[in-house]
């Protein structure tokens, strides 16, 4: 029998285990979804994000194609020899789409972009998994990182290929790159 609960009341109960807030990271969202931003015009986005990584080294944080994000979450456990891989790049997008929103929710961007592509919820996403391996990093071999790519641009005019030329990808030897579902169970 299928529990009556939602299941982002498991995620929360998940992620407070953690030592991370859901209700702060699901207001974040909220906030960037309000207040969109178009392409390389991310610029209170990027603040925002940034917010939640102050005490990660300077030297681990760059800034690219004027709006991007790259920051490098190195692990602080002893060093492995064990797989080749030693960097992987998680990506998620930053930028609204140049329309008005008429959903009527609470929080309906008041500007004139809107994150009807869920980017917002990407971006909750990729800060969670970033405060959840920053808070484990001792727990990940001194001799791997994962770069967390804030990638703007991404509905035009294109803004992987700037953060390509700018060095995001430096070092790297896996990236992934996800997309949310809004047709899933609440």
């Amino acid at each position: 029998m299928e529990s009556s609960t939602p299941i982002w009341h498991k995620h929360k109960e998940i992620l407070t285990e953690a030592g991370i807030d859901f209700d702060d990271i699901e207001k974040t969202r909220k906030h960037i979804h309000q207040n969109a931003e178009g392409e390389f015009k991310e610029f209170n986005t990027k603040a925002k994000i940034l917010e939640y990584f102050t005490d990660v080294d300077k030297d681990d944080i760059k800034e690219l194609a004027t709006t991007g994000l790259t920051i490098d979450i190195k692990g602080t456990a002893p060093p492995t020899d064990e797989g080749e891989c030693n960097v992987i790049a998680l990506r998620a997008d930053m930028d609204g789409l140049p329309m008005k929103e008429e959903t009527g929710l609470d929080y309906a961007s008041v500007t004139e972009y809107a994150h009807m592509c869920g980017h917002d919820g990407h971006m909750a996403i990729l800060i969670t998994t970033g405060l959840f391996l920053k808070n484990h990093r001792n727990k990940i071999p001194s001799n791997k990182t994962v770069r967390l790519l804030f990638q703007p641009a991404e509905e035009g005019p294109g803004g992987a290929e700037p953060m390509i030329k700018e060095g995001c990808l430096e070092g790297v030897d896996e990236i992934y790159g996800y997309h949310s579902s809004p047709f899933g169970p609440e």
